[in-house]
């Protein structure tokens, strides 16, 4: 896997899921972490910080919501301070949403999904900007939402299909000052966001089915016969783009799905 030595990851939604694998597996790389996440509690981000110090690797942490951007940028502010430097940025924080007609999704719910899937990843990346130099990396993590229709997911879909305009915009903007710009997207991850009640019901129309169903229903609509990527599969794509062997990978999306954007 690609090397990170020396570099400083700045992650968002990073207590758990996909955001706690990317801070870990970066910190495997060599890198040092600068961790934020919220809802979760100091309790459950704790646990990122104590597997990123059981690798030997620095890290600082706190609590904010990745809409305001003050608090990031306080975050940011004594990272750097203590860690010395900024050389990567994952904008990872997410929130999805039960499947709701268009029509009947309440403002309130609209307003908070693109508060944090598209406002926070802006966020970050301005919280991120003043420290960022030549060769630096920002990854914006999306979702094969972001690429082909989603019934019933209509705010979290448009969210992530403008990250994408987000991303491309950034390009064209950074480019002059060595910074690269990608995002990596999603399909179906082993993690507490597909794997609760809510979900299983869309798929089976039984939120109480086992998981053993719903894998088989979800290997039948997968190319490559999986039903679920694991975290460390989408971390693997962040590291990637992250470290110097991307260095003149910008502009791209890349899909961790199995193939199942394709269909």
């Amino acid at each position: 896997m690609a090397s990170l030595e020396g570099k400083v990851a700045f992650i968002t939604g990073a207590a758990r899921g996909q955001g706690q694998s990317h801070a870990v597996m970066m910190a495997e790389q060599g890198a040092d972490i600068i961790a934020v996440d919220i809802g979760a509690g100091p309790a459950v981000l704790e646990d990122t910080v104590r597997e990123v110090e059981r690798r030997g690797r620095r890290i600082v942490a706190g609590i904010a919501d990745v809409a305001k951007l003050e608090d990031l940028q306080r975050i940011v502010a004594d990272g750097v301070a203590k860690l010395g430097r900024l050389d990567c940025v994952v904008a990872n924080a997410g929130l999805a949403s039960i499947a709701t007609p268009v029509f009947d999704i309440d403002e309130d719910q609209w307003n908070r999904i693109f508060d944090v899937n598209l406002k926070g990843a802006w966020a970050t990346c301005k919280a991120a900007s003043p420290y960022l130099g030549t060769g630096a990396s920002i990854v914006l993590v999306g979702s094969t939402a972001a690429l082909r229709p989603a019934p019933g997911y209509a705010a979290y879909s448009a969210s992530k299909h403008g990250l994408t305009g987000l991303m491309r915009s950034m390009v064209l903007e950074v480019a002059s000052r060595g910074i690269r710009v990608n995002a990596v997207h999603p399909g179906v991850v082993n993690t507490p966001m597909w794997h609760n009640p809510a979900m299983y019901k869309l798929l089976t129309g039984d939120e109480n089915a086992s998981r053993e169903t719903v894998a088989e229903r979800m290997k039948a609509q997968s190319p490559m016969g999986i039903p679920w990527v694991e975290s460390r599969d989408v971390s693997a794509a962040v590291i990637f783009l992250s470290s110097d062997d991307a260095r003149y990978i910008t502009g791209a999306n890349i899909t961790v799905d199995a193939g199942g954007a394709a269909k």
